[in-house]
């Protein structure tokens, strides 16, 4: 009888620390055991959007997932009247929403030339690092070309692949079944 006593109590026991453990997790947050899902959209498909002539700006909220935002990753498609020479382009780091408070601008240069419909990684390097919080929201702004589609649009995916942010078109409209490509990337 003592064995199976003591048998019994092992088994509970073996049910009772593994419960403990998840309670001790849950009251100190589960950061350690499930990271933040990472800042970025890489499901690519073969539509891609711009403002048209004269230009305007795209947007794209994400939750940060790291201390430190110190550079943007975009794709973006070459049009057919992308320059031979070469295309500088902008995007600012914005807080919150399309109207919040810009926290970072930055160009990038896309060397030409380039063949129409080509995907172009574009990286933009932020002037300074920016600190952020974990699970904050920020908005990532493309300024279009002011001369239109045919120089580069930003691709984008339906389904809403990532769950973390929203996709804004040059309205400012917010796109519910759509996110751009981008990715935001710590300090490397």
């Amino acid at each position: 009888m003592a064995k199976r006593t003591l048998t019994t109590f092992i088994s509970r026991r073996q049910k009772i620390v593994p419960a403990f453990l998840c309670i001790v997790a849950l009251l100190f947050g589960c950061a350690a055991t499930h990271p933040p899902v990472k800042a970025q959209n890489t499901v690519v498909t073969g539509t891609s959007m711009g403002c048209g002539v004269g230009g305007g700006s795209l947007y794209q909220s994400f939750l940060a997932s790291q201390p430190r935002i110190s550079a943007i990753a975009l794709q973006l498609r070459a049009g057919g009247r992308f320059p031979a020479k070469g295309f500088t382009t902008t995007v600012r780091l914005r807080q919150e929403s399309p109207q919040g408070k810009v926290t970072a601008e930055t160009s990038a240069t896309v060397a030409g030339p380039v063949t129409t419909g080509k995907l172009l990684d574009v990286t933009f390097q932020l002037p300074h690092e920016v600190t952020v919080q974990a699970g904050q929201r920020w908005m990532i702004e493309w300024i279009t070309p002011k001369e239109g589609d045919g120089v580069l649009t930003w691709m984008m995916s339906s389904g809403d692949p990532y769950a973390g942010g929203q996709a804004y078109g040059c309205a400012g409209n917010a796109m519910s079944a759509d996110d751009f490509v981008f990715q935001v990337r710590p300090l490397n």
